[in-house]
């Protein structure tokens, strides 16, 4: 299966940009001690997320809960396209933490 770097329709978030910072940073527990992260996964053609990482700001892999992976896997996006075909794209999101009492 080709992967995509960029696609003619990007996938989205089904709650929009908003949703998707607010349901990725959901993953990301309190006590990480990091203030950014980089995430990368994979939208597949069916929407389903794939291959779902977690780097620190020095691109060391940081683990995160299988659980909060497997939420985040079961939900469904928006799959991009090109040629007005479904294809498998990946994101990468920069995402700065704050965690306030």
């Amino acid at each position: 299966m080709m992967i995509y770097e960029q696609a003619d329709k990007m996938p989205f978030y089904k709650n929009g940009t908003v949703g998707t910072f607010t349901r990725l940073t959901q993953i990301i527990p309190a006590d990480t001690m990091v203030t950014a992260v980089n995430l990368e996964f994979i939208v597949l053609p069916d929407g389903k997320i794939s291959n779902f990482q977690v780097y620190g700001i020095n691109n060391t892999k940081l683990n995160i809960e299988e659980k909060s992976l497997e939420t985040i896997k079961m939900d469904t996006w928006i799959p991009g396209e090109c040629n007005h075909q479904n294809v498998a794209v990946k994101m990468r999101f920069p995402l700065k933490l704050d965690f306030q009492e």
